[in-house]
């Protein structure tokens, strides 16, 4: 083959993740896009769940470059939700539900979050704190929101060498600028 791939030349472009879900969406909407058990997503259904959520997000102050964390059990429910942060142009921090709730503190405390996405069996084991909490159906539906038209994210794509990283020291939980 000559030159870039489709992939390829999409994947160089300034479209983010959630665009790329959303051009697959509207390409192969019956298309499956994620399985878990038994359990089938198609991309459209994928992308109208995210975009519903998103839109609620959106509705509660998040947009670009807001932190939110995301504390979910492993599930269909959980790259869906991933997928709403990100169309509604925040940026997600992984939480795993199974951390000490002090370590989940911390986390939650160094990130700025103001949003906690998570579910009913999850929901419980949040610490208390300045962040507000979206518990979400097993569906991740809401259905207050159009989940017909994705929200205007207003995010660019971050391209390797352009920030610093940022990690998290397995001793202390300090944060360090490498």
């Amino acid at each position: 083959m000559k030159g870039p791939s489709r992939l390829g030349s999409l994947l160089m472009s300034d479209l983010c993740v959630h665009d790329l879900v959303q051009l697959q969406a509207s390409a192969t909407p019956d298309s499956v896009a994620l399985v878990s058990g038994n359990h089938h997503v198609t991309y459209g259904e994928l992308n109208a769940r995210a975009n519903q959520i998103a839109h609620r997000l959106r509705s509660l102050g998040i947009g670009p470059d807001v932190p939110v964390g995301l504390c979910m059990e492993r599930s269909v429910e959980l790259p869906i939700a991933a997928l709403a942060i990100l169309k509604a142009g925040g940026a997600y921090v992984p939480l795993d539900p199974t951390y000490p709730a002090r370590r989940l503190s911390m986390l939650l405390e160094d990130s700025g979050t103001p949003l906690v996405v998570t579910q009913p069996g999850v929901a419980g084991k949040l610490p208390a704190g300045k962040w507000e909490t979206i518990v979400l159906d097993g569906d991740g539906l809401d259905s207050g929101f159009d989940s017909s038209v994705s929200p205007v994210a207003n995010t660019k794509p971050v391209r390797r060498g352009s920030m610093g990283k940022l990690a998290l020291s397995g001793h202390g939980g300090e944060s360090v600028r490498r």
